[in-house]
């Protein structure tokens, strides 16, 4: 509920206008794994954006395909994908293809079996088959791709893996690479698929709810209708808790093309709107205490942020409704459960570890 699918969905919209108006000029290709395309929700943001309005755009510009399990989509992408883009450029009336999008791939991974080294060697391979497949169509076609992922709940366990040692811990390195820290709690959720499609990903971008509620205006957000109901009079009306629209925030946690940086925005009838003046980006300082915490260091940074992540950073506006007192303590301190559960990925790799002819026949696996 934090608007991965309507982020998709939006893009695969503004990915047919115009490069003038900051488009691709091109149709998408929507892959989808447990649901189907929300066809009705594209016609609804179709005739309620301005700037689809008077754009070419259609759904037939929007290729979308299941795909219900992992050896299903390693076949799309293998297969599929790009013989169909070829075959798009010999038809008239059709965008070439310049946007991928797969709705979404940890869903494929969800399983009730038994975590073993067999399960966590199969994942990888997977992980790395879909990456380089991915990698292949980009470089090919020169397409953008946008792959929806989760989120896992992070647990803040005091005890030897926050004090000093030369171990590098992945739950103490992923908040550099998996989680946003720009408002309280937003540290709490981290994305999932852990560091092997980490390490694929040129962009990753954090969707989150915040919990706040506020009345907008078309001062602070112009693409949206106003609010504020009128009367036969003319006059607006008093504003009542039916208008409030549930703010959430986009983080971009690290990027190849940008600084960190973070957004409210709301979804309306109209798609995503940001709402204007809540940007923030890290400053220098910011900057260079992260770059400062790098693996090769000696002494491992604890996993509460630094202190320069103070509340001065949480983007907290007084006109949120529900502001609640003492929002400036850091979210670690409000969540103090007396015997926080063991992570799952820490407790198998203390007692299990791969023998090397594993490693050996992983190696040896062709990537197609």
């Amino acid at each position: 509920a934090a608007g991965k699918s309507q982020f998709a969905l939006q893009l695969s919209l503004f990915a047919q206008l115009p490069q003038q108006q900051k488009g691709l000029s091109g149709s998408t290709c929507y892959i989808t794994t447990s649901s189907t395309l929300q066809t009705s929700r594209l016609v609804q943001i179709m005739k309620t954006n301005s700037l689809l309005l008077e754009a070419d755009c259609d759904l037939k510009d929007i290729h979308t395909l299941a795909t219900p399990t992992i050896p299903h989509l390693i076949h799309v992408l293998s297969e599929i994908i790009s013989p169909f883009i070829d075959s798009l450029g010999d038809k008239a009336g059709f965008k070439p293809v310049r946007l991928l999008v797969i709705d979404a791939l940890a869903e494929l991974f969800h399983t009730l079996e038994k975590t073993t080294t067999s399960t966590l060697v199969e994942r990888s391979r997977n992980i790395a088959q879909i990456s380089f497949l991915l990698h292949d169509l980009v470089r090919k076609h020169k397409l953008a791709v946008l792959v929806l992922n989760e989120v896992v709940d992070v647990f803040d366990r005091p005890g030897p893996a926050h004090e000093e040692s030369e171990t590098l811990l992945y739950s103490e390195q992923a908040r550099w690479f998996s989680r946003a820290h720009s408002i309280p709690g937003e540290n709490t959720k981290e994305a999932s698929l852990g560091m092997v499609w980490a390490n694929v990903v040129n962009t990753r971008i954090l969707l989150s709810r915040t919990g706040r509620r506020r009345f907008l205006d078309d001062v602070e957000l112009p693409s949206l209708k106003r609010l504020k109901t009128v009367d036969s009079s003319g006059r607006s009306s008093a504003q009542t808790s039916s208008d409030l629209a549930l703010i959430r925030r986009l983080s971009v946690i690290f990027s190849t093309v940008s600084q960190p940086a973070s957004v409210d925005f709301v979804v309306t009838e109209a798609g995503i709107s940001a709402i204007s003046g809540s940007n923030a980006t890290c400053s220098e300082e910011d900057t260079r205490t992260r770059k400062a915490t790098l693996p090769l260091q000696k002494t491992l940074p604890t996993s509460k942020p630094a202190s320069n992540w103070d509340h001065e950073r949480y983007q907290m506006s007084p006109l949120d409704v529900g502001l609640v007192d003492g929002w400036t303590k850091p979210a670690e301190e409000t969540f103090q459960a007396e015997d926080p559960p063991e992570d799952e990925w820490d407790g198998y790799w203390a007692t299990n570890t791969i023998s090397q002819a594993e490693l050996d026949a992983l190696d040896k696996t062709p990537s197609t």
